[in-house]
């Protein structure tokens, strides 16, 4: 008598074989936790004898996947599934491994199963977490700030922190230490690259000094300012060349901190030097990646992020657009004659334009509101008595030196832009403001941080 073949067996669900179609060669078993011969896995539920001949008519990445979804499953989550999973795999029930037989009936005697206290005890737990993070996020706010590179959005997350004095940490404040020198180094060494664009050039005592700059490294954390470079910044600072060219930072994206520390020098370089609140706020330093802060107000979270402004960072942005209450779009009034650090053809203000034109049209904020911050107005009050706003944008047609007609002309300049995005279904509000002057910055920001609450307010009751 030959070998009994589980194959010459008819089977009501597999077809006749075809006239013309060879026969299925013989298959290596192939070893498999879920095929029927593994001893570890055999259940004592009623199944056939033996399927692996049969494990073709399924994809093997299927077995797994079914059996631990089920057994991932809550028990009472899984008698739903059951009777449109029953219906889907009642064609391959007698080919089905071992495992699938365990799950299917842990699931329909899941009546059966008793579920201890200390599970009852940790669901409860869990459910509770859950509602309490659901509140608490019904209750933050996320305000994203945008804008151009250095149009002070930096300035800003520091100066909510000194509103709502959240302090700044010892770490935070040695490292504003260093970058304060970093920040009189190389920005005079900046300066000083720049004259050459401008055919400037140092006095012919200065030179060695400006070697000096160029060559400064950093200081390391505890180190005092080295006070050899005491003596050659203030040389260098005096020259008359300098001054000139610092004059016309406009065409060279100057840093516009340098005035404010060189007007305190002596201070700086005393060995004891820490940085006081209005040297943390004038430090200047790219933003690269994204800054999340979150400040207390009342009964609501603000969740603050900020994002660098160069254009290699924009492509960032997108990582922080969900679930935004508000953005804080930033434009510096004093760019309105000043190239990008990153593009010097390219002028600041037509850059934050085209952002502002873009992010309007953004089906992501269709509905969000958007406050605007016309920002650096201190900057802007002095530069346009003697830059002419007409020579970077010919349509304006206020008075040459006036910094009021300025600034409603590029109010109305943004409004417009909003206007012509259709943006009826959001809210924007305009504010003049000066980054650096936190008396001023206080007062603006209450009205703001009112605004947001009570539009995310009216949203949680719709």
């Amino acid at each position: 008598m030959g070998a009994f073949r589980p194959l010459d067996i008819p089977h009501p669900l597999r077809p006749p074989p075809h006239p013309l179609r060879p026969p299925r060669p013989p298959q290596a078993a192939r070893p498999s936790l879920f095929s029927c011969q593994n001893p570890a896995r055999v259940s004592p539920v009623a199944h056939p004898p033996d399927c692996s001949h049969h494990r073709h008519l399924l994809p093997d990445l299927l077995l797994p996947a079914c059996s631990d979804a089920f057994a991932a499953l809550p028990l009472r989550s899984r008698s739903p599934l059951l009777s449109p999973l029953a219906s889907l795999i009642s064609p391959f029930v007698p080919f089905l491994p071992p495992i699938f037989y365990s799950a299917m009936g842990a699931c329909m005697s899941s009546g059966s199963i008793e579920v201890s206290e200390e599970e009852k005890r940790l669901h409860r737990e869990a459910e509770k977490s859950l509602r309490e993070a659901k509140l608490k996020l019904q209750k933050q706010v996320k305000v994203l700030l945008l804008g151009s590179g250095d149009s002070g959005k930096s300035t800003i997350l520091k100066q909510m922190r000194l509103i709502h004095r959240v302090p700044f940490s010892a770490q935070e404040i040695e490292s504003y230490r260093q970058l304060v020198f970093n920040n009189l180094t190389h920005g005079l060494s900046n300066v000083i690259d720049a004259m050459e664009d401008m055919e400037l050039d140092v006095s012919e005592e200065n030179r060695d000094l400006a070697q000096m700059i160029h060559d400064a490294s950093d200081i390391k954390d505890g180190e005092p300012f080295p006070f050899e470079f005491h003596d050659a910044l203030k040389r260098l600072w005096a020259d008359p060349n300098v001054q000139l060219a610092y004059s016309r930072g406009n065409e060279a994206a100057l840093p516009e901190n340098l005035t404010y520390y060189f007007a305190d020098l002596d201070r700086l370089f005393n060995p004891a030097y820490q940085p006081n609140e209005q040297d943390i706020v004038n430090a200047r330093a790219r933003t690269i990646g994204i800054t999340e802060t979150i400040f207390t107000l009342r009964d609501h979270e603000m969740l603050m992020v900020d994002v660098g402004g160069q254009k290699s960072e924009r492509r960032k942005w997108i990582h922080c657009f969900q679930d935004v209450t508000s953005i804080l779009f930033l434009v510096s009034l004093s760019g309105f004659d000043q190239c990008l650090v990153e593009d010097k053809d390219a002028n600041q203000m037509q850059d934050a334009m085209t952002i502002w034109d873009s992010i309007c049209h953004s089906q992501w904020f269709k509905q969000t509101s958007i406050i605007l911050f016309l920002n650096k107005n201190d900057l802007f009050e002095k530069k346009v008595k003697h830059s002419d706003i007409k020579n970077f944008f010919p349509d304006y047609d206020g008075e040459a030196g006036d910094d009021k007609a300025g600034r409603e002309y590029f109010r109305k300049r943004f409004a417009r832009l909003a206007q012509k995005a259709n943006a009826k279904e959001r809210e924007i509000y305009i504010h003049v403001t000066t980054a650096t002057d936190t008396e001023l910055l206080r007062v603006v920001m209450a009205a703001v941080e009112g605004t947001i609450i009570s539009r995310n307010i009216r949203e949680i009751m719709l």
